[in-house]
């Protein structure tokens, strides 16, 4: 169930993002700064080594309870370890970025060239 709602969760970002497609570019990207923004600031901490006290501890897992519903996903990529860490913690420095690029390449207007386009629902 926990996979479903995973993937429930990127449909409804799917419906977000097309909703968005009216919207100038700069408006979807202030969307994406501030939806996405605080956990980038976590995973670019955690890849540069910044030693910022409590919030450098606590960013591996207050990027945990950002993607929230992502973790049944990411918690399926136990297997490696890479530099002595498993690869789930690489997928979860990497979500913020990953999801608002989908979020971006989803909100641009698709430009059907055709006499009868077809608009999908997402």
């Amino acid at each position: 169930m926990d996979i479903f709602l995973s993937i429930l969760y990127f449909l409804l970002i799917a419906l977000e993002a097309r909703s968005a497609q009216n919207l100038k570019k700069r408006d979807i990207l202030i969307s994406i700064i501030l939806w996405q923004g605080p956990a980038t600031v976590l995973s670019l901490m955690l890849l540069s080594g910044i030693n910022a006290g409590f919030w450098s501890l606590n960013a591996p897992f207050l990027l945990e309870f950002w993607a929230t519903p992502l973790m049944a996903l990411l918690s399926s990529f136990k297997g490696p370890l890479l530099a002595g860490k498993p690869l789930y913690y690489y997928c979860i420095i990497t979500i913020p970025v990953l999801l608002g690029f989908y979020y971006y390449l989803l909100s641009i207007p698709l430009l059907l060239k055709q006499k009868n386009s077809i608009r999908w629902p997402f």
